[in-house]
């Protein structure tokens, strides 16, 4: 109690001195002093107070001018005193209860509003306040609230709607008729979002309301990946030169390095946010209508309900006289709550004449003139009405916070009267509640958290466990104008909690949907490298939009922009290299030597050639086998070597088609081994000659391992020799299918591992040793008969196939970048060339003089030394056995 009435003393104090009653909206009488009124009037049983932002409040002053006036607001005052004189005629509610109102002017200020507060609470038994309505601003409701809370005071808003007021713990009392704006920021990101803008820049007011709606908002397009770029916050009353100053980040103007990214990024975007009251809205469009850099950006301004379907945000009278932002702000969208159009107001308000009223609003003169724009004193108002007119969105909603308490009230009343509708008994607790008012205003704020009434607007009322409203429609408002460049608001869509959908065309500031994006897209798989948003430090805020296009990523890399929205390039798994556009990876055709290729088709026409000649070579021997030219070829070796030339083409079939491990051990393993058949039984074949013809003795069979058997097992130590070092290198390194993969050119082929490698230089040295021997020796066969002698032959067969070899191992070994497939091509062809060119030198002659000059084939002709020859030898061609194999 001492609480109490220090606070009455200090209010009345300060209400003396500092306010007149002029500025007192008030109806019925209540006062004694009232009844000698010349007008005749009754007096309040109970009253509801109400707070409304009428005139703006500067440098500690309430601006009480024509300028100055906010037109909605006295509208919000009329509704206010339409729906109690509407609940005063009702017999249903209350009955034989007159409620009065006491409506006060917060001059838009949280301090002003608390200095009408406590007037509200002084003698508030003498006059029975049951409750307030209002305030409009978030920041009023919150500083109003936290002091008449004390007196159990319940408050019902119809326009503030921060988020932060949605907590019952620590506002109990306090109820509202609109939705939180934890909605409106969910309707204006879906609005954001539905236009593609990805990139935008927001203005805020710094009170309870615009800070939070401004934090709710940014959690919501958060979600929906929309950043915001610039963005600043700024009391509701800044002047024209700070907000001047504060939007110079978003001139197109030079630079320091500093500040180059956020510049950069901060002159891209032509969405501008603006959740603000009406005041800081109207000085920031003002200041881009009237900043050329700021305007000629073109901005699609997106509003709050606290200003977007207002037209007095965008013609407004200024001490410098009118300002008209509208060619700027045209296009404009907002979201407000959803209009409901009460006729009965609208008729009251058509109906309104200053000199008829019975109201007592001491802003109704100032209110007609700014309406109208006319004079009342000068008679230019003349019979001009409302008639056409259009008022504040939110009357609804004020009328509804009247309807609560007065619904509350009744079921109040009506529980404490054994539910019964008894005049008498209501007006015993009237008189009770002004005995103990808080106890009074206590128990009915329990039942007004639970009221569910029918709204004037159609309908059941009812508020959340929070005391919002339940239920969030907005309303998309586009700032339009007329042929005759009258400006005015359309409701061009709605939002309901979930879908967004726009019904109508809507006016743009240019000729179409608007662009708003910091970076231009990067082409298809190019990194990005963020710009840093916040030079104060080195990591800074790095954007999220906002970027450079560092070039495409390299072969075999692809973008990856799971864990990095702005991507990494990652290198392509296996057999798989990047796709044209670097944004995934696709399967590399996988190269090996088919059936069908070219190469392939020429290594087998090659193959069966070489067969084919060999298989004749073969017959015609076997045919012509004891005859004296077959008999001087060493008829066992001979088939060793036709053996060794079949095989090597034979080989060929084995490395064409898909290589599998099994084929890779075949391949390596015969690729010398056959070529040893060859050479190495032309060697023991070599060098059987060179021994006869060159012993002392005359006798061939006295030499030791000239025997047909010895031959052989020599011809096969050879061979042996040849699968030994195969063998120990198939056993160091097995062999595998393995895919070969070249980046530079994207080259893929499935190839036997380690068959192009060093472990084939052991192989290959061995057969250039036989042939290298084979060199030798034939190089003794100087004075031997014509039909053992083939020096010229051997020669020939051993210099070519030498070459071959060394050209197989310089490509094979030497140069890496050769396609794996073209490599078994090359062995092919190298073993095919060996092949047939041992074909042609050792059996090509034998078998054309078999077949076309059999009178070569007899034993003198074989036996027969050549001219020189004889003459070295002094014609001791007698001793040679013609029978030698």
């Amino acid at each position: 109690m001492l609480l109490v009435s220090l606070v009455s003393l200090f209010s009345a104090a300060m209400m003396h001195t500092t306010e007149s009653t002029a500025d007192i909206f008030r109806a019925p009488c209540y006062k004694p002093a009232d009844i000698s009124s010349t007008r005749n009037c009754t007096k309040a049983d109970i009253v509801f107070g109400g707070l409304t932002p009428i005139y703006t409040y500067r440098q500690k002053k309430c601006l009480e001018t024509l300028e100055n006036m906010r037109l909605s607001s006295v509208e919000y005052a009329e509704a206010m005193a339409f729906a109690i004189n509407r609940i005063n005629t009702d017999p249903t509610v209350l009955p034989g209860i007159v409620i009065g109102y006491e409506i006060r002017d917060t001059c838009s200020a949280p301090e002003y509003a608390l200095r009408q507060s406590l007037e509200f609470v002084y003698n508030d038994v003498e006059r029975g306040m049951m409750g307030i309505v209002g305030p409009v601003y978030s920041g009023n409701s919150i500083r109003v609230n936290d002091f008449v809370n004390l007196f159990f005071v319940p408050m019902i808003s119809y326009a503030s709607t921060s988020p932060d007021l949605s907590n019952s713990d620590r506002y109990p009392l306090f109820f509202r008729t609109i939705p939180s704006d934890s909605f409106q920021a969910r309707a204006i990101a879906a609005l954001i979002k539905k236009y593609k803008w990805t990139y935008v820049h927001g203005i805020y007011s710094t009170d309870a309301y615009g800070s939070a709606g401004f934090r709710a908002l940014e959690k919501e397009t958060q979600k929906l990946d929309i950043e915001f770029g610039f963005k600043v916050g700024l009391e509701i009353q800044a002047s024209y030169s700070t907000v001047e100053n504060a939007l110079a980040d978003l001139q197109r103007v030079n630079v320091t390095n500093s500040l180059r990214d956020r510049k950069r990024a901060f002159q891209n975007g032509s969405v501008l946010v603006i959740f603000a009251q009406q005041d800081l809205a109207r000085t920031v469009i003002r200041v881009i209508h009237e900043t050329p850099s700021l305007r000629s950006r073109n901005f699609t301004f997106i509003g709050c309900d606290a200003w977007g379907a207002d037209i007095e945000t965008f013609q407004f009278l200024t001490a410098d006289g009118a300002v008209d932002t509208t060619p700027t702000a045209l296009g404009s969208l907002s979201v407000t709550p959803k209009v409901t159009t009460l006729p009965l107001f609208v008729k009251h308000m058509e109906n309104l004449r200053f000199t008829n009223s019975t109201g007592e609003n001491p802003w109704l003169e100032t209110y007609f003139e700014k309406k109208l724009q006319c004079k009342l004193a000068d008679g230019t108002c003349g019979n001009k009405t409302f008639k056409g007119k259009t008022f504040a969105t939110k009357v609804s909603k004020a009328v509804d916070a009247v309807d609560v308490f007065a619904y509350s009230l009744h079921a109040y009343f009506l529980a404490s009267c054994n539910n019964e509708v008894n005049p008498v008994c209501f007006r015993r607790q009237v008189e009770f509640c002004k005995t103990d008012i808080e106890e009074c205003r206590k128990n009915y704020s329990a039942i007004l958290l639970n009221i569910t009434f029918p709204s004037i607007t159609g309908g059941d009322f009812s508020f959340n466990p929070n005391g919002d409203y339940v239920g969030a429609q907005y309303d998309i408002v586009n700032l339009k104008t007329k042929p005759n460049q009258e400006p005015y608001i359309d409701v061009v869509g709605g939002w309901d909690e979930e879908n967004l959908t726009v019904f109508k065309d809507i006016m743009w500031i240019g000729d179409s949907v608007p662009v708003s994006r910091c970076s231009l897209p990067c082409n298809l798989g190019s990194r990005r490298v963020p710009l840093n948003l916040d030079p104060s430090t080195v990591s800074g805020r790095l954007s999220t939009k906002c970027w450079d296009c560092v070039g495409r990523c390299h072969n075999h890399y692809f973008l990856n922009t799971k864990k990095n929205p702005f991507g990494e390039c990652q290198r392509c798994p296996g057999n798989q290299t990047s796709d044209d556009s670097r944004t995934g990876c696709q399967v590399l055709k996988v190269n090996y030597l088919r059936w069908s290729d070219p190469l392939a088709i020429f290594s087998v026409v090659i193959a069966l050639t070489g067969i084919a000649l060999v298989s004749t070579t073969l017959v015609v021997f076997l045919r012509f086998w004891n005859t004296p030219i077959v008999k001087a070829n060493s008829r066992e070796l001979t088939i060793v070597m036709l053996a060794g030339i079949m095989l090597s083409h034979l080989l060929t079939f084995v490395f064409i088609g898909k290589p599998t491990d099994s084929l890779c051990g075949v391949q390596r393993y015969f690729v010398t081994v056959f070529p040893s058949m060859i050479f190495g039984a032309l060697l023991i074949k070599t060098n059987r000659i060179v021994r006869i013809f060159k012993s002392k003795t005359n006798m061939s069979q006295q030499l030791p391992c000239l025997g047909q058997g010895s031959q052989i097992l020599l011809a096969g130590a050879i061979i042996l020799g040849a699968c030994i070092i195969n063998s120990f290198w198939l056993a160091i390194a097995a062999p595998k299918a393995a895919l070969v993969i070249k980046e530079e050119n994207e080259d893929v082929t499935l190839a036997c591992r380690h068959l192009y490698s060093y472990g084939l230089v052991p192989s290959v040295l061995y057969i250039m040793s036989l042939i290298i021997s084979c060199i030798v020796l034939v190089n003794r066969m100087r004075d031997i008969p014509k039909g053992f002698n083939e020096k010229l032959f051997i020669n020939l067969a051993a210099f070519s196939e030498l070459l071959t070899w060394l050209t197989f191992v310089a490509i094979g070994i030497g140069i890496r970048d050769v396609r794996s497939d073209f490599l078994s091509v090359l062995i092919i062809l190298s073993v095919n060339f060996t092949a047939l060119v041992a074909l042609g030198c050792f059996f090509g002659q034998k078998v054309f003089t078999v077949l076309f000059q059999p009178e070569r084939n007899t034993r003198e002709y074989v036996s027969k030394f050549s001219a020189t020859a004889a003459n070295k030898s002094g014609g001791s061609g007698s001793k040679v056995n013609t029978e030698t194999e």
